[in-house]
């Protein structure tokens, strides 16, 4: 696959990982703490200096993990190739559909529940062949402008899809 196969590329926008105020606490609690281990433990590194360096270096291994997950937890892109193939890459797996593997692209919404009286709902992109699911990609991992761009151009090369 090279730069001339590829009709259209969209990168997630955000991602599907801790967002908001929690990742804001996570940080903070994953930074605050080896910082006052740091604090605390400060007056007897003299003492101590391997051993305290070894046990402030793995006081931040929380916040590394912390890091690396939100960025592999943003890992998502779509992708439409010349032919019609779709390609979907997804944090942990990548799932490449051949025309023939899907014939109808449906965008269906589902109620999860209430939130302070607010319904909560998660909408899904499915991409379908008789009988079968053949990939699944939430569309909160990319904006609205994204999936209107991915729509036309799988419809370019592809005119028989079905996209409802």
């Amino acid at each position: 696959m090279n730069e001339r196969d590829i009709v259209f590329q969209a990168g997630a926008n955000n991602g599907l990982g801790v967002g908001g105020c929690l990742g804001a606490f996570m940080v903070g609690v994953f930074g605050i703490i080896p910082l006052a281990l740091i604090a605390f433990t400060a007056s007897a590194w003299r003492e101590m200096p391997v051993i305290l360096t070894i046990v402030w270096l793995v006081s931040f291994f929380p916040l590394a993990v912390l890091f690396v997950l939100s960025r592999v937890l943003r890992r998502y892109a779509l992708i439409v190739g010349r032919t019609g193939w779709v390609e979907i890459v997804y944090p942990f797996k990548m799932v490449r559909l051949e025309p023939g593997d899907f014939s109808e692209v449906a965008v269906q919404s589902s109620h999860l529940g209430y939130q302070q009286g607010v319904p909560l709902r998660r909408t899904n992109v499915y991409f379908i062949r008789p009988g079968h699911v053949a990939a699944t990609v939430a569309m909160q991992a990319f904006n609205q402008e994204q999936w209107r761009d991915f729509f036309a151009a799988l419809r370019s090369v592809w005119p028989e899809v079905v996209v409802r």
